[in-house]
């Protein structure tokens, strides 16, 4: 449902919300798992890749905040809080290009190297995190 409700075009959009508002009328709230969050962002985020519109993808993001702040989202992995504004900043800036799991991963392997001084970044992960702004920073002072 929650695809639905961020991309205005699906399918299926007019009954998520309408079941969307029949939901908060009776006074019920959404409950957003970590897990449905990240797949419902890279199904969402990859179709519009895929159809050459990686310009919605910002606003697809900023539907997401809306519908699901990162204040109410019930977080199964321990690390997903920290990361996960990350991970969404790589997919903006990736214009959709990364998947949700594929962001988490490099924002961690960032903070990683961040966080070992004698690392140097291989030249695959050197590839991926200079989608990052923060990443890309710490990058060129370190290489």
């Amino acid at each position: 449902m929650l695809v639905a409700l961020l991309v205005p075009n699906d399918l299926w959009h007019e009954q998520a919300v309408t079941l969307w508002e029949a939901i908060k009328a009776a006074g019920h709230t959404g409950l957003y798992f970590d897990c449905v969050v990240a797949e419902s962002v890279s199904a969402a985020v990859r179709r519009l890749h895929e159809k050459g519109r990686a310009d919605k993808v910002e606003a697809l993001l900023d539907r997401l905040d809306e519908q699901a702040p990162k204040e109410i989202v019930t977080w199964i992995l321990s690390d997903a809080p920290r990361l996960y504004p990350g991970a969404l900043e790589l997919i903006r800036s990736s214009s959709g290009a990364m998947n949700f799991n594929d962001a988490l991963i490099a924002n961690e392997t960032c903070f990683a190297l961040a966080r070992s001084e004698t690392s140097r970044p291989s030249p695959v992960s050197t590839t991926i995190l200079t989608h990052s702004p923060g990443c890309a920073v710490w990058l060129s002072r370190r290489m």
